[in-house]
């Protein structure tokens, strides 16, 4: 923020936003409310990473967790699991709502492939890694939710 500011002193522009700061609003912040998250903004802003080759058995893996993911998002949108969709956005990206011009990087979904359980979120690269060692939806989502519900949190000690 300091750096912001100094920035905009240089050519005087600080004072002039600070004297007709509805003016600048507008440039500064997002009109009205943050969308509400659902199912469809949450799946449409984590994009699919690389996947394994096509035929081969962690591809099949991979597309069974993606299910699995979906599913999970349903369930959150109905109201049936402990998370809520803020919840992954933190433990992803650190942020509680999608900014109005979107996350970069753009946030992506990828596969953790080294045998945990549970998932990782790495808020510098926006990369929620989901765990494929589960066969069962019930197995993934109770991971996942202990996962994310138990980590520290953002900004945490």
């Amino acid at each position: 923020m300091r750096m912001l500011c100094a920035g905009l002193n240089t050519l005087g522009v600080h004072e002039a936003v600070k004297k007709h700061a509805e003016v600048f609003r507008p440039i500064f912040v997002a009109p009205g409310e943050p969308t509400p998250l659902s199912t469809d903004t949450v799946e449409q802003t984590f994009k699919i990473g690389q996947l394994s080759e096509e035929g081969s058995n962690a591809r099949v893996k991979e597309l069974q967790v993606i299910g699995h993911w979906r599913d999970l998002l349903q369930d959150i949108e109905e109201e049936l699991s402990t998370l809520k969709f803020e919840d992954i956005l933190v433990f992803s990206t650190g942020g509680d709502a999608v900014p109005a011009i979107g996350f970069v990087p753009e946030p992506t979904l990828a596969f953790a492939t080294d045998g945990t359980r549970f998932p990782r979120g790495k808020t510098c690269a926006n990369v929620l890694e989901l765990p494929i060692v589960h066969d069962t939806y019930h197995k993934f989502k109770e991971e996942m939710e202990f996962g994310i519900l138990n980590s520290t949190g953002f900004g945490m000690a």
